[in-house]
């Protein structure tokens, strides 16, 4: 994966939009390596088997369900709970209610 190597946030969203026409927002959870932008597309299967910035990857990208709205009340995500604690692998935290507690942000 590029994310640690490309400073996307500081580029914002105007650019991440040119990078990939697919970003809809960033994605971050306090207190775990949640960090990640997150696309859509018409299906639900292209950002399995790629990244942001459309090139094969094993890990894909986190992507939007296709039937959602970035302004739903709900929306679904998907992405890969990664063996290298990357991607959605912190959501495992999320089992012990002191650290479920301790999370007071949720920025997108």
């Amino acid at each position: 994966m590029e994310y640690k190597n490309l400073s996307i946030k500081s580029e914002g969203s105007k650019n991440l939009i040119i990078i990939n026409p697919n970003y809809k927002f960033w994605l971050k959870l306090d207190n775990t390596n949640i960090d990640y932008p997150v696309v859509q597309t018409d299906n639900n299967d292209h950002y399995l088997n790629y990244d942001f910035y459309n090139k094969p990857s094993d890990s894909g990208c986190i992507f939007m369900d296709h039937r959602d709205n970035a302004k739903s009340q709900n929306i679904i995500l998907y992405g890969y709970d990664m063996r290298n604690k990357t991607m959605f692998n912190n959501l495992l935290k999320f089992k012990d209610k002191d650290f479920f507690d301790k999370i007071i942000k949720l920025e997108f």
